[in-house]
């Protein structure tokens, strides 16, 4: 038994006064009603109606009964509707999560744009540099630099970075990058170019009077 249909059917006798004009409103046949209503006394174990062959009345369990399925119909319309309307017009509480300095940089401005045009939505944003469980965590969305992390996750490419190795003028000559041989070149290289890092951190804009410089990777043995 559809014990919501089965609700619907009884309110809709109760409504009509009958159930044939309630079978014609539902699209139901009037033994079809009939026997909805008679599975719903039987599942509650009560009497809801009372029968003679020219009208249909409540009994007292009917009534207290009617009065809360009218309440339920009511909240049902209430939720689809609401539901209904949230697929037209964004709205609610995303959860996201994204690395520090992306998430200040490119994030924010984003975020403040699409809320502009959807003021009905909300964001809890948790910027950290590690790689978090989105669904331990119980995360919506993460925005990522690098692999998506686990292969259940559905992942979408939104755009593409580099890193840039940049340095100042004192600190290129200080270690000789211009012509960068021996260890100590060697290890500048290694430890800033040739490691992928787990994280990355966004080169930050060269200041006034900076000079951009070239760096030619050695040939090692």
């Amino acid at each position: 038994m559809d014990r919501l249909a089965a609700i619907e059917v009884f309110a809709k006798v109760v409504e009509s006064g009958s159930f044939a004009k309630a079978a014609d409103r539902l699209g139901f046949s009037t033994s079809a009603a009939s026997r909805q209503v008679a599975e719903l006394e039987a599942h509650l174990q009560t009497r809801l109606l009372n029968r003679t062959t020219r009208r249909v009345s409540l009994t007292e369990s009917g009534r207290q009964f009617y009065e809360r399925a009218v309440q339920l119909m009511a909240d049902l319309a209430e939720a689809e509707q609401e539901a209904s309307s949230a697929a037209v017009v964004p709205r609610g509480t995303i959860r996201l999560t994204t690395a520090v300095n992306f998430g200040v940089r490119h994030v924010g401005p984003a975020i403040a744009e699409f809320l502009a045009r959807h003021p009905e939505v909300r964001f809890d944003v948790s910027l950290s540099d590690r790689v978090v469980d989105l669904v331990e965590e119980g995360f919506d969305l993460a925005i990522r630099i690098g692999p998506p992390g686990a292969d259940n996750l559905v992942a979408r490419k939104l755009g593409e970075t580099r890193l840039v190795p940049c340095a100042s003028p004192q600190y290129l000559a200080a270690w000789r990058a211009e012509d960068a041989r021996g260890p100590r070149a060697a290890r500048l290289l290694h430890l800033r170019v040739c490691e992928p890092a787990p994280r990355l951190a966004l080169p930050r804009p060269l200041g006034r009077g900076a000079q951009r410089a070239r760096l030619r990777r050695p040939a090692f043995q």
